[in-house]
């Protein structure tokens, strides 16, 4: 005969399992469990057979996150007779993984960038998560704010805009994104940045269109210097140049 245990796996179960080897050896030999010699054969000093008993204690942590799944040991049992007679019996204990960790990211930080009016892309950037414990796999993900639904994020971790972005009205979004396991969440941070597409026209700020000069006046002469303009976008497409459009001939 055998008989397999189910332990369920936590930070610690040290403690008593009862075996009921008593009653069980009761029935095979009819003899009284008091009369008999029990001992523990087991290659790992996990379990403790405490004296003159059939109770099997575990002595150490037993986590199904380092890999331990399955521990079998073996209990003989013996008579005190003249001509000892004994037997034994396989034991199996397995342990089953419970939640026990919160879901890792695979990065402590995140970030992804976009053009400004471009919302058509697949997405900006992707977090994925891990868990610990292998039967807890399934981890889904939201943000803590979202900024009134201008991003989403798919069951895979990839994060879309779902609208056109404004650089010159907002040039970055942190979210806080949650991975859930449904009973322990975790969080990180996704810096999305927003591109500069030159998407604004030059604006001439000056309001004295008229210019008075004296005849013959030498060549060369300034007439107007430092053009008040402004452009709304940033670098290259900020730069301004300045050309005459007609009424020079």
């Amino acid at each position: 005969m055998s008989v397999t245990i189910t332990v369920i796996g936590t930070e610690d179960i040290r403690g008593l399992i009862p075996l009921s080897l008593a009653r069980t050896w009761n029935v095979m030999r009819w003899t009284p469990a008091s009369a008999l010699t029990f001992s523990v054969k087991v290659t790992r000093h996990v379990f403790l057979l405490m004296e003159n008993t059939c109770l099997v204690t575990l002595t150490e942590k037993v986590s199904a996150d380092a890999g331990v799944h399955r521990i079998t040991f073996h209990v003989r049992a013996k008579d005190n007779g003249i001509s000892p007679l004994m037997s034994s019996v396989p034991i199996t204990v397995i342990v089953t993984d419970i939640n026990t960790h919160a879901p890792v990211f695979n990065e402590s930080s995140y970030n992804g960038s976009l053009y400004e009016n471009d919302y058509l892309l697949p997405f900006i950037t992707q977090v994925a998560a891990y868990e610990k414990d292998r039967d807890q796999v399934q981890i889904a993900f939201s943000f803590v704010f979202d900024y009134s639904g201008t991003f989403r994020i798919t069951s895979d971790g990839k994060i879309q805009p779902t609208r056109a972005l404004d650089r010159e009205t907002r040039d970055e979004y942190p979210l806080t994104v949650v991975a859930s396991d449904g009973q322990h969440n975790s969080t990180s941070i996704v810096t999305v940045k927003v591109l500069d597409r030159n998407d604004n026209n030059p604006v001439l700020t000056f309001t004295d269109r008229s210019i008075s000069l004296d005849e013959n006046i030498p060549l060369g002469t300034t007439l107007v210097s430092g053009l008040p303009a402004s452009d709304a976008d940033i670098g290259i497409n900020a730069q301004l140049t300045f050309d005459i459009l007609s009424g020079n001939t």
